[in-house]
This record gives C-alpha cells, structure tokens and sequence, in this order.
C-alpha cells in the first residue's frame, strides 16, 4: 500500500531546496515505476528535483530502483557499454554507436543500451535499425547475439517496460530531467566497463561518482563544445573512475595524433544519411568523421574487461579502421602521439628466404651459418649483444656478420655509390624491415639512380660505336691522329738505302717517326 503522504513530503522538502537520502529517492522511483504515482506528482517530482539540482544520492537511488524493474540479461562474459546522455542538440552523427561497432570488431563484447532519438534527428535505435539490425529482440536473443556476434543492442523501451508509465509525462514535458541521464546507469547486462558521454556539464562528475560507487571502470567525458562524446573540435574534460576513484583530466585531440575538425565536420543526419556515414566510415573513409569515431573507440579500448577473447581480433569492420583504432590505443595518453605504424615493405621474389634475423638483418638459412659470411679482416663496431670487446680479435658470435667493404653487386655500376648496398643496417632499419641488399639479382630493386645512369653510360657507348670505327672504347676518338700518321707512312714508297756504316754507329730514326 503507497504512502499517501510520500509525495507532500518529498515535494516540500524538493520546494525547499533540500537534498533527498538515497533510500527517499529510491522510494519515489519505486512508485513512478509501479504506476502508483499520479501523472502531476510524477511531473511536480521531475521538475522540482531539476529545479534544485540533483545529487548523487538521489541519482544512485534512482538508478537502483530503475535497474530492480529492468529486464535483466545474462551476458556470456563481461562486456563493455558505450553510450552518451543526448540532448547536446548539436546534430552531430551517431559517433558511440559506431564506436561499439569497432570496438566488437576489435574483439571486446559489447551490450549497447540505447533508445530513439529525443533530441536529434537519429538515436542508437535508430541507426542501427536503418542498417538491417533488429532492434527489439528479448534477453536471449540479445544473449545469442553477444555469444556469436560479441555485440547485442538493448532496445531501452523493451527491457525497461516500466519506464511506459513515465513516458507520456516526459513527452508533455518537453524539457530535460533527470531520466535522460538515467538511460547510461542502467544497464540490463550489468557491464563490467562503460565509457559515457554526458552533454550537462554539471551532472558529469555527478555520473562519474554513482560509477564508481559501483567500483566499475569507467571513462566519462563531454566536450567544452557540448558534445556528450570525445570530440575533436575542442578540447575534452575527462574523468576516469577506477577502483572507485575519480581522477579528472583534458583531452587534446591534437595530443593524440589527431588533427582538430570543425562543428560541421561532424554533422549527421537522418537514419537513411546516418547509416551511410556509418558504412562509409567502417570501409576505411578517412576524415574527421573516422578520426572521432577512433577516438571514442580507443577510450573503451583503454577501459575494456579483461576476458579470455581480448586477444581475438573480430572483421566486423575494414582493416584501415582496426589499424586506426590501435593507433588511438598506443596514444592514450597526452605524451604518446598516436601514430600509424610504419608501413612494411614487402620482400622482393629474388629475396632469399631465411630463418630467424641477427644483428644485420640477413637471413639465416636451415643450416644455421649466415647467407654472406664476412671475412674476419674487418673488425666489427660495437654490438652489445655480443658481449665482446670490438677491438679484440675473434670469431663472430652466432647471427652476427662481421662488416666489409662492399663489393660491386653489378659490373656495371662502375663508381657509382649505392649507399644500402652491403651496409649492415642499423636498429631502426631493422624494425621498418630493410635489410641491407647484398643478394639482389638483376635490376630488381637496384636504386633509382644507378639503373638510369647506366642506361645513360650504354646508350652514350652504343652511340660511339655508331659513329666511330675502330674499339668500342670511350677514349676512341683520341687514337683517330695516331691512325691517320699510321696510314700515312704505310703508303709513302720506300726510300734509297743509305751506305753502310759500321756496326758501332747508332742508327738514327726517321725524321717525323714518333714511335
């Protein structure tokens, strides 16, 4: 039987300006969500509490009696939940349910609890109704969907049937209460993580203390432009809750990797237009659309369950997003840059195939001895991982080639300088997966300077033979003189022969004989 008197007292006391206790509060929702309350003292309760200003204790109460009526779900392992509060009336696109889009395609279980839009041209139901999903399945339904699928959707107007008897008051009211921040509290598959958007700047740290009373990790946040997402436009205020603490911080996009967008930027539309975004997005479109949703995606990522499938990587969505969104992971943090990873260069046909790298990063085949022994002349520099001292005399440990002069790769090359070849790379070429090319065959992946020059060197040679009789040589017009006197003396007559002289005079050469 109601307590007549439950409704004078508390609005008195709301009228008043006084904070209700937690089990007070309790009390009230108990009674909107039985249908034992009037519409006006569910509309005089709603307006007074926002009046005053609500407190975490009333917000506690409130979500625990909510939560008591909800239909609950049994997720198969912990899940994580992204969602915002709403109401920013900013008309950005759906950006946390895309998020939990790449978050379960990166592998973490995600229940997402969501209802229509209120204030926006498309909410969480919404879109993901326009993109073919079905949006009103019951507990076990939602159960296969996170078993085999490792995201279910909760449809708020399904698993909170009680909430029917405050929805004609909310709708006649038409202003923001305290149920439109009650939707991220309550959660039916009780996540073991949240990350939440919350638009009112004074019911952010309101929110992040509930959550951590719960003893839950969470990640709550707004934009200083009002958005109840991780924005990019501007700067965000964050608070972490962990082991039930608080901790508050700011959120540069541009300290993560991620440049600054504008408002417009930003801008969705209807579910038709949303669900477009959407596709466009998890098939790899960059923008400032992807750079947000990475964003929001690599907060969760930051605060996921641990669970025995966190390893797994799931293809719900295309590889260039999955990439993005581990870059957004690397550089949680304002002195980590989330930058992509270097790009790895595939190795050419000719390569050798080998084992496992040593230092210089040549293969090493099935036998265990390096592909290109070095000769022991060269004394290497100094390579901690050997453990020797460089100036000592010795054999090379396992996996090192000792360093020598490079030879020429092609006869050809002459004394052009080719600076990669037979140089042992350093650390850093080795992690971008440059090894040096001593065993290049051809012109396969020769520099790009040494193949047009010695195009240039055989097509100026070939020319000369054209034009020149004689060697191929490239000094052969300089022999052209000596040809000439050459050819000259063979076709003079031969001339008188002198008198003999005695054996001991030194003969003399012809005049004009150079040779």
């Amino acid at each position: 039987m109601p307590d007549p008197d439950l409704w004078p007292e508390l609005l008195l006391r709301l009228s008043r300006r006084e904070d209700l206790g937690t089990e007070d509060a309790a009390e009230a929702m108990r009674q909107i969500m039985a249908g034992e309350a009037t519409p006006a003292q569910i509309g005089a309760f709603l307006l007074a509490l926002r009046t005053k200003g609500e407190t975490v204790d009333e917000i506690d109460g409130l979500a625990r009696t909510m939560l008591e009526f909800a239909t609950p779900v049994k997720a198969p392992e912990p899940v994580i939940d992204t969602c915002g509060t709403g109401g920013d009336r900013i008309g950005t696109f759906n950006i946390s349910t895309v998020s939990a889009l790449v978050v379960a395609g990166a592998g973490v279980p995600v229940a997402k609890h969501g209802n229509r839009a209120a204030s926006s041209h498309c909410g969480s139901a919404d879109l993901l109704e326009a993109l073919g999903v079905k949006i009103d399945l019951d507990p076990p339904g939602v159960e296969r969907c996170l078993a085999d699928a490792g995201i279910g959707f909760m449809f708020a107007a399904t698993f909170h049937p009680a909430m029917g008897n405050a929805g004609p008051v909310r709708r006649e009211l038409r202003v923001p209460t305290v149920f439109n921040f009650l939707g991220p509290l309550t959660n039916p598959a009780a996540p073991h993580a949240q990350v939440v958007g919350v638009s009112d700047e004074r019911m952010l740290p309101l929110m992040a203390e509930v959550l951590a009373r719960r003893r839950i990790r969470a990640k709550l946040f707004r934009g200083e432009d009002g958005l109840d997402e991780l924005t990019t436009t501007v700067i965000s205020t964050v608070f972490d809750v962990k082991d039930g603490s608080l901790r508050e911080r700011h959120l540069d996009p541009r300290s993560v990797g991620l440049a600054r967008a504008r408002p417009s930027d930003l801008k969705g539309g209807d579910p038709a237009e949303s669900a477009d975004l959407a596709r466009r997005i998890l098939s790899g479109e960059t923008g400032p659309r992807r750079d947000v949703v990475l964003l929001n995606a690599g907060a969760a990522l930051e605060v996921r369950p641990r669970h025995p499938r966190a390893h797994r990587i799931r293809a719900h969505h295309d590889r260039p997003v999955r990439r993005g969104v581990r870059a957004a992971v690397v550089g949680r943090s304002a002195r980590r840059l989330a930058v992509p990873r270097l790009r790895q260069l595939p190795l050419s046909l000719h390569r050798r195939a080998g084992g496992d790298a040593g230092p210089d990063g040549v293969g090493r085949g099935q036998t265990g001895r390096a592909v290109h022994p070095a000769s022991g002349g060269v004394r290497p520099g100094l390579d901690l991982g050997t453990r020797r001292d460089p100036r000592r005399p010795g054999r090379p440990s396992r996996g090192q080639v000792v360093p020598r002069p490079p030879g020429l790769a092609d006869p050809l090359d002459g004394g052009l300088r080719r600076p990669r070849l037979g140089r042992i790379p350093h650390v850093g070429a080795l992690q971008r997966c440059q090894p040096a090319d001593h065993d290049l065959s051809g012109h396969a992946d020769r520099a790009d300077l040494v193949l047009p020059a010695h195009l240039a060197g055989r097509r100026a040679l070939r020319e000369r033979r054209q034009q020149v009789p004689g060697p191929a040589r490239a000094d052969a017009e300089s022999l052209l003189p000596g040809l000439r006197r050459l050819t000259a003396r063979l076709s003079r007559p031969a001339a008188r022969r002198a008198p003999a002289r005695r054996p001991s005079a030194r003969p003399s050469s012809p005049p004009g004989s150079g040779w």
